[in-house]
Parts: C-alpha cells; structure tokens; sequence
C-alpha cells in the first residue's frame, strides 16, 4: 500500500460503536423509554448514518398513544440531521 492509499484508507475508516441510545416503544401504556441497543451494521447497498438529532411527527405520536396500528417495537422518528457513517458495498446479486 502506498502512503496515498494509506491516507485514503484512514480517511474513510470509521469506528462505528458496539451500541447506541434509542428511543423504543414497546407498549403503548408505557409509552417511549430510553434503551441501549446493538448498533445495526449496514448490509449491501445500505448506509449507516450517525443521527444527531430526531423529532417525531403529529403521526408518530398517534402510533405512541395507539391510535395508528404499528408494529412494535418500534423506533420512531424521522427527518433527521444526520452525518453518513458507513457504508456496504453494492451488489448486483438479489438477495
């Protein structure tokens, strides 16, 4: 490897932590608890981003008071600031 590819490589290597902070609805009584989860690692053709921030719509709150059918558990919330993390390779092979 030489030093320019050295420094390319470094440029694009990114620690991605083992878990991160979520808010999850389980139950509807309970309501949205603060967890600790495995961070999910990106698969081909996906991205991992690194939220900074989350809101919830008027339609995120209606699935927390029970009133729109979701599956749970859920994390949810969208329309988020957010810096790419890391990334799979594409591939042209279905899944």
């Amino acid at each position: 490897m030489t030093s320019n590819e050295a420094v390319q490589a470094s440029q694009t290597t990114v620690s991605i932590p083992e878990t991160m902070k979520a808010a999850v609805l389980r139950d509807h009584e309970v309501g949205l608890q603060i967890e600790t989860l495995r961070t999910p690692r990106p698969k081909a053709g996906e991205v991992l981003i690194k939220v900074a921030a989350c809101g919830l719509c008027h339609s995120d709150l209606h699935v927390i008071g029970g009133a729109i059918a979701f599956p749970l558990p859920a994390v949810l919330g969208h329309g988020s600031p957010a810096l790419s993390w890391s990334s799979a390779p594409a591939t042209s092979t279905p899944a």
